[in-house]
């Protein structure tokens, strides 16, 4: 499949949103390398910073959101 992102870049696929998540979350050394060392960690790590991302993400709709300003306060 990553062979196939490469030759195809515009298409859309499953590798290509893997590649675009790992880079949004500071893991695009593991695209590069196409591999982890030490593989518990990696997930423990993986499902950490996901779990972070989501949080920030939500913090920040939330204080965006002029419908959500009164829920944020309670």
């Amino acid at each position: 499949m990553c062979r196939d992102l490469a030759i195809k870049p515009n298409s859309t696929s499953w590798a290509k949103s893997v590649r675009h998540l790992l880079q949004a979350i500071g893991f695009n050394n593991v695209w590069m390398n196409q591999g982890v060392g030490n593989v518990n960690l990696f997930i423990r790590i993986l499902k950490e910073r996901l779990n972070d991302n989501f949080i920030q993400n939500w913090n920040s709709e939330l204080r965006e959101s002029s419908r959500a300003r009164t829920y944020v306060l309670f």
